[in-house]
């Protein structure tokens, strides 16, 4: 779960002379019964010190904290249920060393495209600022934050040391259930329509995925337009997947186990499972090596033990896949090698590419990257189906049209959260579709691009539509706990090793299920 590029252009061009001072976490919930609402401290006694410097854009700014997860799910999804909501700040200036700065408190809604804010007199050494924003406009938060600006854009070479006292939201007039706002242009999904008891069931290998279909390949049927997924038989395979988050964190590690996977498959509807190998961020390639080998071998086996498909995910994420190619090449050996004989396993080779074009020369580009590893994983006797992420956050699937791989068990990546990435992207897709582009999208959230901001369950509605008509199959962000939107389960959940009921589940997690096993049941 990762930063789309959208979110990304939007962003620089709203933060240019900026502080952005972005939240973690709740630190406490104090109930005010007369008011009948809440205040969620987001920060407090939060100690900074930066000097300001020139951007590549061409504005002095400072970035200070910088996080997907600035706003507790629970308050971003539920805007609709408070009469009024206000973001509150107190920042104490210990230190300045220019004049004519002042603080800006500033908000976002989840497509980043509308901004508040309200700003301080000039600031002083030694003073305390309090702003209040009224935010009651919003039907979802995408940032909340404190930057610090000069009207005149010379901010360059100051030096600030501030405190942040608190940093609250303040919402009154309703209560913090999952009522939804009836303005909304999204209709959120709010009720499970199917039974989860929190029990597994006894299956045949042979009923389930993998003993149904065994191993998979890619071929082109006269209803599509490209190469999509069958079986053994050649007959249409529908890939519904759940993707962990990254298997090296401590909190994220204990979801990879066979309850869990056994929960999804019998009661979610799910049939494929992503095993998140990060690369850089602490992970494969930063001392994380031994515990993602653990991971990704305990996964495999896991899912091939209840007749799972599992993808095995080399997690690039903002980065040129070039930089860490020669660690690519020796994990793609090792487990090419190891699950040549699987008929289980797929190979996601480049997750969300960054500052690299699919095609350029044919060198040191994505195609080229592509065909190397695509060679070392056939060149140990493998012919699993291969997924190839493409440029742009893996939503350039378009451009591979002209240069793909000569393997006819070659697929392109495809990314999108739906309350962010909508109409643009999906003709992106149609393109590549109707181009002869086979596509596998390897993550999809129902909230916006951060993972942290609303939903949009209209326009996930919208996606899967038009998925299932372009026979792609997909992959849902992600399998955890973890207090943003994006997670399948409550963070006041604490069960990992499956045994989930309906009130587990996130927003996201009930629409999955209602989706997933509406699916199913369309196969039976």
């Amino acid at each position: 779960m990762k930063m789309k590029s959208m979110f990304k252009k939007g962003l620089a061009a709203l933060v240019l002379g900026a502080v952005l001072l972005s939240f973690t976490g709740i630190d406490s919930i104090s109930n005010d019964a007369n008011a009948a609402g809440k205040t969620y401290t987001l920060a407090k006694n939060k100690k900074g010190s930066k000097k300001v410097v020139k951007n590549k854009y061409g504005s002095d700014y400072i970035a200070d904290f910088y996080t997907r997860d600035s706003i507790p799910s629970d308050v971003s999804s539920n805007l609709g249920s408070y009469s009024s909501l206000k973001f509150s700040v107190s920042v104490k200036v210990r230190g300045i060393s220019k004049k004519g700065l002042k603080l800006i408190a500033y908000a976002m809604d989840s497509n980043y495209g509308s901004w508040k804010e309200v700003e301080s007199s000039s600031i002083k050494k030694g003073k305390t600022y309090k702003l209040t924003l009224d935010i009651s406009s919003y039907s979802s938060i995408g940032r909340l934050g404190i930057r610090v600006a000069s009207p005149k854009k010379k901010c360059k070479g100051a030096k600030l040391k501030y405190t942040v006292k608190y940093a609250k939201i303040i919402a009154n007039g309703g209560s913090s259930s999952s009522s939804s706002n009836p303005s909304s242009p999204s209709t959120p999904n709010n009720e499970l329509k199917y039974e989860m008891t929190g029990k597994t069931k006894d299956v045949a290998f042979a009923d389930t995925p993998v003993g149904k279909h065994g191993k998979l390949q890619l071929a082109l049927l006269d209803e599509y337009k490209a190469p999509v997924i069958v079986d053994a038989n050649g007959q249409k395979v529908n890939l519904r997947g759940a993707s962990t988050h990254g298997m090296h964190w401590g909190e994220m590690t204990p979801y990879v186990n066979k309850a869990a996977f056994q929960s999804l498959r019998d009661e979610w509807g799910v049939n494929t499972v992503r095993l998140v190998n990060y690369v850089t961020q602490g992970g494969y390639t930063q001392g994380s090596k031994d515990k993602l080998d653990k991971a990704t071998q305990n996964g495999v086996s896991y899912a091939k033990d209840l007749g799972m498909y599992a993808i095995v995910d080399w997690h690039i994420h903002a980065e040129n896949p070039w930089d860490t190619v020669d660690q690519a090449k020796s994990f793609f050996k090792k487990y090419a090698t190891m699950y040549k004989d699987y008929d289980n396993v797929i190979f996601e080779i480049c997750n969300e590419p960054t500052n690299v074009k699919w095609y350029t020369n044919g060198k040191k580009d994505l195609y080229a990257y592509a065909k190397t590893i695509t060679k070392v994983i056939r060149d140990c006797g493998s012919n699993a189906i291969i997924v190839c992420g493409t440029n742009t956050w893996s939503q350039d699937v378009d451009e591979v049209a002209g240069h793909t791989i000569d393997d006819g068990n070659v697929m392109y990546t495809f990314h999108f959260y739906a309350a962010t990435h909508k109409d643009s992207l999906r003709q992106k897709v149609t393109k590549a579709y109707n181009a002869g582009i086979p596509i596998f999208v390897t993550e999809f959230g129902t909230c916006d691009a951060s993972g942290a901001g609303g939903y949009d369950f209209d326009s996930a509605d919208t996606w899967i539509n038009l998925l299932d008509k372009y026979g792609i199959p997909y992959c849902n962000w992600s399998l955890c706990n973890k207090a943003e939107a994006a997670s399948m389960l409550k963070s006041s959940c604490k069960k990992t090793d499956g045994g989930w009921v309906g009130s587990d589940l996130t927003r996201s997690g009930t629409w999955l299920v209602n989706t997933y096993r509406a699916h199913e049941e369309k196969e039976k």
